[in-house]
């Protein structure tokens, strides 16, 4: 299904997103999602690149090799570089990233959360071995409208 990124640890790939960036999710067998992430560019237009998400982990599907298509250097059966740390119960919010903790994305069903969600999202991150300082919120036109540090909301 489709996800709104609501907060990330700024990577190189995605510098050139300023809004609305949400990841798309689809089973296409038992161990393989098809990913597409999408964003508004500075300049006007989305952005978008296609993918696949191959299951490392069958025991508890929380670990994943994603990669995507025609970026150099990227091998699709190569080690996990994407691992759940926090799926909620409904499955209303999730917090995904790379196993050092170098990348982090806050993911949501919605584009927005309640001002007391963001609380419990910095805890979870800082529970989960990441600084709450180095993720940014991501604007959307329906929610967060500017950049800021977890850590300074």
């Amino acid at each position: 299904g489709k996800w709104y990124q609501l907060a990330a640890i700024p990577q190189p790939f995605n510098i050139q997103c300023v809004a609305n960036t949400t990841a798309e999710y689809e089973v296409t067998n038992p161990t393989t999602l098809s990913v597409r992430n999408s964003c508004d560019r500075a300049f006007g237009g989305r952005s978008s690149i296609d993918g696949e998400a191959r299951v490392t982990n069958e025991e508890t599907n929380a670990s994943l090799r994603v990669a995507f298509s025609g970026v150099p250097g990227q091998d699709p059966n190569g080690p996990t570089n994407y691992r759940i740390t926090y799926l909620a119960d409904d499955y209303s919010l999730a917090i995904v990233g790379s196993p050092d903790r170098s990348s982090g994305f806050v993911l949501s069903r919605t584009p927005d959360l309640p001002a007391d969600r963001w609380d419990d999202v910095s805890e979870i991150i800082t529970e989960r071995g990441w600084t709450d300082c180095a993720f940014l919120s991501s604007p959307t036109t329906d929610g967060q409208g500017g950049m800021t540090p977890l850590c300074l909301r």
